[in-house]
């Protein structure tokens, strides 16, 4: 497992100190490995687009030691890891949970009513960012530049292995369905009777995660 670089990208409105972000880094440290964990919230969370996330990822991949990789992704991080795999072919594997597919189309559901009035008129809206532990504005620019992207569902070629809630309500499981529907070949969905943050299940995607990761390992060693 050592040969691979290891990414962790956390979702939406959070950070590199999120709570899954920790527990797995904890994870990982276990077995003598760093996991990466930068912060997305780039340049700023108000001017954040997806655009430039994907830049500043691979800038920072170009920089990484010449070695393959393996991408975590939670929630709209997972969403932007299956985007990096896309683009970049050393992406040996993906580790997503609950990943933010469709995010373009579900962003009203994100900002409600009376924040797309807001954002309408402001061009800006101002949502909880759960890293900052406090509101903060977000500019109507991140989600025209969602416009530019595919988010739904897409074909990968790298290996992938995805966690749900079946009572997710932020990011409903029927995205990673498609997804893997799509990517039959190569992806592999477990579902669990959980939510969102599906903190209550970080043993058991260990559990299956572990396993992937050393099959992913061998058979680079293999190549």
């Amino acid at each position: 497992m050592k040969d691979f670089n290891y990414l962790y990208l956390h979702g939406f409105a959070s950070g590199p100190l999120s709570a899954k972000a920790v527990i797995f880094a904890k994870r990982f440290s276990d077995l003598g490995i760093d996991l990466h964990v930068p912060d997305l919230n780039q340049p700023s969370f108000q001017d954040m687009t997806l655009t430039y996330i994907l830049k500043y990822l691979e800038e920072m991949i170009e920089a990484m030691p010449k070695k393959g990789l393996v991408i975590w992704g939670s929630s709209f991080g997972g969403l932007i890891a299956a985007l990096v795999a896309k683009h970049h072919p050393q992406t040996q594997g993906l580790v997503l949970l609950a990943p933010g597919f469709g995010i373009a189309k579900r962003w009203p559901n994100i900002v409600g009513a009376e924040g797309l009035e807001i954002l309408e008129r402001d061009g800006q809206v101002n949502l909880h960012h759960h890293s900052y532990k406090k509101d903060v504005f977000l500019k109507k620019e991140f989600f025209l530049d969602l416009q530019k992207h595919q988010t739904d569902s897409f074909s990968i070629s790298a290996p992938a292995i995805i966690f749900h809630g079946r009572l997710d309500e932020t990011v409903p499981i029927a995205g990673s369905q498609k997804f893997q529907e799509e990517n039959a070949a190569t992806c592999r969905l477990i579902e669990f009777d959980d939510g969102h943050d599906l903190l209550a299940s970080t043993d058991k995607i260990w559990s299956y995660a572990l396993p992937f990761m050393k099959g992913l390992a061998s058979s680079h060693l293999r190549a």
